[in-house]
């Protein structure tokens, strides 16, 4: 006689957490993605981790002036157990320092290996033949955007950051003002690279 057979829905394992820091500015808990990561170098200077892989003790802080400001005051002092000599200015200087560095570092790798798309008709190509997955601008790019820079736009696959010239010299050349990122992997840090600028710079993200 055959057994009946156990129609019970096989049991999901529940979703993995993603893990929390707290922040030494505000003190609040966060998932770990919306915070930057801080180290302490061994002359006592503190340097921003943006690509999460420098070795040591490490302090985690929300991209936004405010806990910045925070962080530098007191906060850093109190999480590595030591004086931490930081001005918030300085601080927030040393970000937008640390974001261009990772950006640079970013384009060239795009470069390298062949994911860059320079220039408006390029781009627009690019993105009706779904072959573009971030579009980066220029604060200050002035020709209004055509229909699929446009769509890309309100699909939020497009950030801002920095001039004409900072883009150009970040790419090699003396003034770019769109740039088309054809791999999935690096538009993803671009884009979150250039978010943690916007919560400092004015220049925001392009909506």
């Amino acid at each position: 006689m055959a057994q009946p057979q156990d129609t019970a829905p096989p049991s999901s394992a529940p979703a993995r957490r993603a893990p929390e820091r707290t922040c030494v500015g505000c003190g609040k808990r966060d998932a770990s993605q919306h915070l930057l990561r801080l180290v302490l170098g061994p002359e006592g200077q503190v340097a921003f981790d943006l690509a999460d892989h420098a070795v040591g003790r490490g302090a985690h802080v929300h991209p936004v002036p405010a806990c910045l400001d925070l962080a530098a005051r007191k906060g850093l002092s109190r999480a590595f157990h030591t004086n931490v000599a930081c001005d918030p200015a300085a601080l927030r200087d040393q970000l937008a320092e640390a974001v261009e560095r990772r950006l640079r570092g970013l384009l060239g790798s795009a470069i390298q290996s062949g994911n860059v798309v320079l220039g408006r008709q390029a781009v627009d190509a690019g993105l009706g033949k779904n072959e573009i997955e971030l579009i980066l601008m220029a604060c200050d790019a002035s020709d209004a955007p055509g229909p699929a820079l446009m769509r890309a736009i309100a699909d939020g696959r497009a950030v801002a950051w920095g001039s004409r010239v900072q883009l150009g010299a970040a790419l090699g050349r003396s003034d770019v003002a769109v740039v088309g990122i054809r791999s999935p992997s690096l538009g993803k840090a671009i884009a979150e690279v250039c978010r943690i600028a916007d919560g400092v710079r004015s220049c925001s993200e392009v909506r």
